[in-house]
């Protein structure tokens, strides 16, 4: 049935014929309102021209443990010595990462890393960082984890930083999506 058969001429808009030819002027010439013309015709704008895939820097841990983007001019992205060893971490694992409750099983290569950093530091404090940062009852690994996507997020336009910051679904593993084939370690 047509639309203007299910338009009531008293304008309440209820669902019975119409019963005279004024209500039926005032649906327009197409058998309806207007706007419910313009609306039903509407298309959405076609979808833009996918994005040029962007050209991903390498990442180079230079001697001396800075983290360095070359090719985005030598852009430097600084943390602080834990969130760098939780980072310099995940960077040695494979891009799927790992689940995070699992973490307190790395104690040792995290220790590792984070005594490079601070090797001034003595092993008691260092130890009990560590264990701090992968104690699940603590927030200190997802602060720290903040610090790191917060680092990237500082320097890097979004599409970017999501390939070197580390992320992962809820609950699932965490990693670093950046090809390994453009990490760089010190000799």
């Amino acid at each position: 049935m047509p639309l203007h058969g299910l338009v009531s001429g008293n304008g309440t808009g209820g669902a019975c014929p119409a019963s005279d030819d004024t209500s039926l002027q005032k649906l327009g010439p197409r058998g309806g309102p207007p706007f419910l013309w313009r609306l039903l015709s509407f298309r959405p704008p076609p979808p833009a021209a996918a994005a040029a895939p962007v050209a991903l820097s390498p990442l180079l841990v230079t001697a001396d443990w800075r983290l360095v983007l070359p090719a985005y001019d030598d852009l430097e992205i600084g943390l602080t010595p834990l969130p760098k060893a939780l980072y310099l971490f995940f960077l040695a694992l494979p891009p799927a990462g790992l689940p995070l409750p699992t973490l307190a099983d790395h104690q040792p290569a995290l220790l590792a890393h984070y005594r490079r950093l601070r090797p001034q530091l003595d092993e008691a404090a260092a130890r009990a960082r560590i264990r701090e940062l992968t104690d699940v009852r603590l927030n200190s690994l997802h602060e720290k984890l903040a610090r790191i996507k917060a680092a990237f997020a500082r320097q890097l336009a979004a599409p970017l930083a999501r390939h070197y910051d580390v992320r992962g679904s809820r609950g699932g593993p965490k990693g670093v999506a950046l090809p390994r084939h453009l990490l760089h370690w010190p000799p």
